[in-house]
C-alpha cells in the first residue's frame, strides 16, 4: 500500500471519528452528576483568586492535571469575554458559570473529546514505529488497524464524548509508551526528561497513571537500553526531575498535608486521596470484572488480542520484543491486570489504559495475520471476517449516537418539575440529578438540616446573587442522605415536603431499607420517566457511566438516563 493511500485512509478514519464524537455534543449537559473535576477546577480558581492554599492543601478524589486544563480553558473564555464586553469582572464571570453550569460541562467535554481524538494519530504512529522496529512487512497495516480501533473502539468512543478524566489518562499512558519506544531507540538526557514528564503527566490525571512508571523502570534496570550514551544516574536524574515536577503540581496536598493524604478515614490510603477513594478491598473480583468488561464492551478487540498472544508466541514476536528492549507494553499489561485483577472493583472505564495498550499490540497482530493470509487460501475469509468485525464496531458506535439524540429522562423529569411544582414547594431528591438550581430558601434549609453547607463555594455564590437575577426555574430542593424508614414521616412533615424524586442511579427498587420503600408504600406516584418505556422491568441505566452490558443497554433502551420516579406527599397512606 503506497503512502498516499495510507494517509488518505488514516485521514478518513480521523475525520469520521472526530465528526461522530462532536455529534450530540450537548447531550445530557447539566444532568450528569459526576462533576468532581469541574468542582476541583472551580475550587482551585477560587483559592487562587483569594490568595490562599485551601484548595491545594486538602486531599481530593482526583489529582489536579485535568482541573488545571479545565481552569485554563475557563481563563481563556473569561479573557475573550472581557475583551468583547461580555464580562465586566471576575465576579461577574463566576456568577455566570454558576447560573449556567452547562458551559463548564461543555468545556470539560470538549477537552475530553480533544484528547480522545489525539489518541488516534498517536496510536497510528506508535504502532507503526513498533511494527518497523519488529521489521514486519507492511507496517502501515498495523498502524491503520490501531488507528481504527482507537477511533471506534466502543469504550474509548463512549468515554471520549463525556466529561470524565479516563480518556485523558489513556492518552497520557499512550504518550508515555511512545516516548519509551523513542528513548529505547535513541537514549539521551533530553529524551529521558520527556519520558519522565509523560509519566508525571499520566500520574497527574488519575492515580492509575503511576503504573506508567514501568516505562521508566525498564530502562533504569536494563543496561542494554542505556548503553554508553547515558549513565544510569543521569537517566534517573533527568527522568526523575520530569516526573516529580508534574507529580508535585498534581498532588500538592501530598506535600502540604502528607499525613492526611495517606491516612484516610478507613486507614492507609494508597490512592493519595485522604480516603476519598475506597481502595482497601482486594479480593480478586477484579479479574472477573476485567474479563467481563472486555467481553461485553469490545469483544472484537478481545478476540484480536487473544489471537495476537498466540501469534506472538508462534511467530517468535515476543522474543523479538524482548531482544529489541521493546517489551514495555507486555510488562504494562501484565502489571495492570495483576493489580486491578486483585482489586475488588474494576469497572469498564478503569480499563481504558489497558485497552489502549491492547490496541497497539492488536494492530501488530492484525498486520501479522494479514501478511500471513495474503499468500494463502485464507486471504478472502480473513478479509471478510475483518469487514464483519469492523462493521460491528461501527454499528455499536452509531447506535450509541442515535440514542444520544433522544430525550434524556433527567431532562424530562426536570421539565415536569418546572411545569408542575412551584418554587415555594419543598422537593426532596435522593441525589442531585435534576438540572435545577436550588432556591436560596432551599440552600438555607439544607444547611439547617446539616445536609449542605452554605459555606461551600457554589452555594455561597448563589446566595450572593441578587434576587432579580436569580433564575425563575429554581426550586426549593432538599437532599436526602439515607435516613432510616422511621425518620421520614417526621422529616417530611417538618420540612413541608410536597414531592420526592427518586432515581435508579442510587439503586432504588433494589435497596428496600430506605426512601423507596417508604415512598412506594405511603405516597402517591405522580410521574415515571424510564429509559425502558412505561414499565420498569428490573434493568437500570447509569449512562453515561459504565454500561454493565452494552449488548442489552444499547439495543433495549428507548432513551437514556436513570429511571426517575416523582411522588407526591398529598396522600398519607395508600393502605
Amino acid at each position: 500500500m503506497n503512502s498516499r493511500n495510507v494517509i488518505i485512509i488514516f485521514l478518513l478514519i480521523l475525520l469520521i471519528s472526530t465528526g461522530l464524537r462532536f455529534y450530540g455534543l450537548h447531550y445530557g449537559l447539566g444532568y450528569i452528576g459526576d462533576t468532581q473535576n469541574i468542582s476541583e477546577a472551580m475550587d482551585i480558581g477560587e483559592s487562587v483568586r483569594r490568595g490562599n492554599l485551601d484548595a491545594f492543601s486538602s486531599p481530593v478524589k482526583y489529582p489536579f492535571i485535568t482541573p488545571y486544563l479545565i481552569l485554563f480553558v475557563h481563563g481563556i473564555w473569561f479573557l475573550a469575554g472581557k475583551l468583547t464586553g461580555g464580562f465586566s469582572s471576575i465576579s461577574n464571570f463566576i456568577q455566570y458559570t454558576v447560573l449556567n453550569p452547562d458551559v463548564s460541562f461543555l468545556i470539560s467535554r470538549i477537552i475530553s473529546i480533544f484528547f480522545g481524538i489525539l489518541i488516534i494519530p498517536l496510536a497510528f504512529y506508535t504502532t507503526g514505529k513498533l511494527a518497523r522496529k519488529l521489521e514486519l512487512p507492511k507496517p502501515e497495516i498495523a498502524a491503520l488497524s490501531a488507528a481504527f480501533f482507537s477511533a471506534f473502539n466502543l469504550l474509548l468512543f463512549h468515554f471520549g464524548k463525556f466529561e470524565r478524566p479516563h480518556i485523558i489518562a489513556g492518552f497520557a499512558l499512550l504518550l508515555a509508551y511512545y516516548l519509551y519506544l523513542f528513548f529505547t531507540e535513541w537514549p539521551s538526557a533530553w529524551r529521558a526528561l520527556l519520558l519522565g514528564l509523560s509519566i508525571g503527566f499520566a500520574a497527574g490525571i488519575l492515580q492509575n497513571g503511576f503504573l506508567a512508571g514501568v516505562f521508566l523502570l525498564i530502562p533504569l534496570f536494563n543496561k542494554k537500553i542505556l548503553g554508553e550514551k547515558i549513565s544510569r544516574l543521569k537517566f534517573l536524574v533527568f527522568s526523575g526531575v520530569g516526573s516529580l515536577f508534574l507529580i508535585f503540581i498534581s498532588y500538592p496536598y501530598l506535600f502540604l498535608s502528607f499525613v492526611k493524604t495517606f491516612g484516610g478515614a478507613g486507614g492507609f490510603d494508597i490512592a493519595l486521596s485522604g480516603g476519598a477513594h475506597d481502595v482497601s478491598s482486594f479480593n480478586g473480583q477484579g479479574f472477573y470484572q476485567i474479563a467481563h468488561g472486555l467481553l461485553v464492551y469490545d469483544p472484537v478487540l478481545l478476540i484480536v488480542a487473544l489471537a495476537g498472544l498466540i501469534i506472538f508466541w508462534k511467530k517468535k514476536i515476543l522474543a523479538r520484543l524482548i531482544k529489541g528492549c521493546n517489551y514495555g507494553g507486555i510488562v504494562y499489561l501484565t502489571v495492570f491486570v495483576i493489580i486491578f485483577g486483585l482489586y475488588s472493583f474494576t469497572p469498564p472505564r478503569f480499563l481504558i489504559p489497558l485497552e489502549i495498550m491492547m490496541i497497539i499490540l492488536s494492530g501488530i497482530a492484525v498486520a501479522v495475520i494479514y501478511n500471513s493470509a495474503s499468500s494463502s487460501p485464507l486471504k478472502y475469509p480473513v478479509q471478510i471476517i475483518g469487514v464483519i468485525f469492523g462493521a460491528f464496531i461501527l454499528l455499536q458506535d452509531l447506535r450509541l449516537i442515535s440514542i444520544l439524540t433522544l430525550p434524556d429522562t433527567r431532562k424530562m423529569a426536570t421539565d415536569w418539575i418546572v411545569g408542575n411544582v412551584s418554587a415555594s414547594e419543598p422537593l426532596l431528591e435522593d441525589r442531585q440529578i435534576l438540572d435545577i438550581l436550588p432556591t436560596k430558601d432551599g440552600i438555607k434549609a439544607n444547611e439547617l438540616s446539616g445536609l449542605v453547607k452554605t459555606a461551600s463555594r457554589h452555594n455561597r455564590i448563589l446566595l450572593s446573587i441578587e434576587d432579580k437575577k436569580y433564575p425563575p426555574s429554581a426550586r426549593y430542593l432538599l437532599y436526602d442522605w439515607y435516613f432510616k424508614i422511621g425518620d421520614y414521616p417526621e422529616f417530611l412533615k417538618e420540612k413541608r415536603v410536597s414531592y420526592i424524586v427518586l432515581s435508579s442511579g442510587d439503586g432504588f427498587m433494589r435497596d428496600k431499607t430506605h426512601l423507596f420503600e417508604y415512598a412506594n408504600n405511603n405516597l402517591d406516584l405522580r410521574a415515571v420517566f424510564s429509559p425502558f418505556g412505561d414499565t420498569y422491568n428490573g434493568r437500570t441505566s447509569s449512562f453515561p457511566g459504565d454500561f454493565y452490558n452494552p449488548f442489552k443497554e444499547l439495543w433495549l433502551n428507548e432513551q437514556y438516563g436513570p429511571e426517575i420516579r416523582i411522588y407526591s406527599t398529598d396522600i398519607v397512606s395508600k393502605k
